[in-house]
């Protein structure tokens, strides 16, 4: 643990950047989810957070675009935009198998590098579909246990906009609205939205009078995602303990290799052939 001071210490610029803001926008948005090459959950806080949450706080994970490629790939599809599609038109299955999203190993809540991935619960009648909706639920999932740590800290965000190439599938932002089990806010170039972050702060470095609040104005609202309160339920009730479960016996399975004395290694990942999940969906 060490106080958050340090770690915050405004560089170059950035200390001007709060004389800059104007008016807070903290009110607008709360919550950021990002669903591109990496799943991330952002949520905006006005007061410092001990360090040991910091990484709730900003939660990433390297696996959103490198799980949809993965099972693409696995399954024989062309692209995953064609799996999606594919996986949108199947009948969903409430006894479909269920993935975990750690190819890369996990972070938040688990800080976990031993972790992996996996399908569990296949059985003859699995389909290719299945295994695409899976993946699409698991990083929903593992999305949710990041978000539900900062719930923990005290920080709900009743809301949530959405960024990044996997916008751009109405079916999957309906998914995770329902695992999330609150609103979910697509605004205009989300798919794009953090390259479209990059370049507001480009503005605001090039340009020392630049306000924020103009600058970094909410891009407007082009469409909601409300959640299902029976398909909520049922993955609060039934797909996150098995969830839970599955990762928490890949832990125990870990501990025990260990106690026998097998030397546990961690292998760097390789880098996703796809930068993101527009390329893949393109």
């Amino acid at each position: 643990r060490r106080d958050l001071a340090e770690a915050q210490r405004p560089i170059g610029r950035a200390h001007h950047l709060e004389d800059r803001a104007g008016p807070s926008s903290a009110d607008e948005l709360d919550r950021l989810m990002k669903v591109g090459t990496a799943a991330r959950s952002l949520t905006c806080a006005e007061r410092r957070l001990p360090f040991t949450l910091l990484q709730a706080r900003h939660r990433r994970s390297a696996y959103a675009a490198s799980c949809l490629d993965y099972t693409a790939r696995l399954t024989g599809h062309a692209d995953v935009g064609a799996m999606l599609a594919e996986a949108q038109a199947a009948p969903r299955r409430d006894d479909g198998p269920l993935f975990l999203p750690y190819l890369t190993g996990e972070r938040t809540p688990h800080n976990d590098v031993h972790a992996t991935g996996s399908f569990t619960g296949l059985q003859a009648d699995t389909t290719r579909a299945d295994l695409a909706n899976a993946t699409l639920e698991g990083v929903g999932l593992g999305l949710l246990d990041g978000i539900e740590a900062v719930d923990a800290a005290g920080l709900r965000a009743d809301r949530v906009a959405v960024i990044g190439g996997g916008t751009r599938s109405a079916y999957w932002l309906q998914m995770l609205a329902d695992i999330a089990g609150r609103p979910l806010e697509l605004r205009a170039g989300g798919d794009v939205g953090a390259a479209l972050g990059a370049a507001r702060l480009a503005h605001l470095a090039a340009e020392p009078g630049a306000r924020i609040d103009e600058v970094c104005a909410m891009p407007p609202l082009v469409s909601e995602y409300l959640p299902d309160a029976a398909r909520h339920a049922y993955y609060r009730e039934h797909r996150q303990p098995r969830f839970r479960d599955t990762y928490r016996d890949q832990v125990l399975d870990l501990i025990e290799r260990k106690a026998e004395g097998e030397e546990i290694t961690v292998e760097a990942a390789p880098e996703p052939e796809a930068t993101s999940v527009v390329d893949l969906m393109a």
